[in-house]
């Protein structure tokens, strides 16, 4: 399920084929596996929030994180992070986690080799930004562009990105 104006490509089917049923009040219900269920927070935190939120969808994340983090395939979510182009959004969302909650995260996963590297003067701007509690609804201009350039995402998707078409 894409949006024209979103740079990820998620596929509902691997969505619902990964959920998982359970029972509330009695209905059954489906859930996210753990993998997407990360990806749904770390986009929203990245790309829809730019970081402009305050601690609780970190909290999620980092609970997220240490509830599944033993039985995770860690490979098979940095997998879907770049066949969905939300890698970026994964690691510094988790980079952010990490350094505000002490995130448990394996050696190395931050820092995949066919991985765009992670710029330290981004994930600080997004860290800070938490922590000011900036809830400004404007992006982070320059910082918000270049850390959600997602893997093969262009020029026009950077322009609908700092330039969002008003809302009707």
């Amino acid at each position: 399920f894409a949006s024209k104006r979103a740079p990820f490509r998620m596929e509902v089917e691997e969505l619902m084929r990964a959920s998982t049923p359970v029972l509330v009040d009695g209905a059954e219900a489906r859930v996210l596996s753990p993998a997407h269920q990360l990806l749904h927070l770390c986009t929203h935190l990245a790309y829809n929030d730019g970081f402009g939120v305050c601690l609780s969808r970190l909290s999620d994340l980092h609970e997220v994180v240490e509830r599944h983090r033993d039985h995770l395939d860690w490979d098979a979510l940095a997998a879907a992070a770049r066949r969905f182009r939300a890698s970026l959004c994964l690691r510094y969302s988790l980079a952010v986690a990490s350094a505000l909650f002490g995130t448990g995260l394996p050696a190395g996963f931050l820092e995949g080799a066919s991985d765009q590297p992670l710029r330290p003067a981004l994930a600080e701007a997004a860290l800070l930004r938490v922590l000011a509690n900036d809830r400004d609804p404007a992006p982070l201009s320059s910082t918000l562009a270049k850390l959600v350039s997602t893997d093969r995402a262009g020029p026009r998707a950077l322009l609908r990105l700092l330039f969002p078409r008003p809302r009707q």
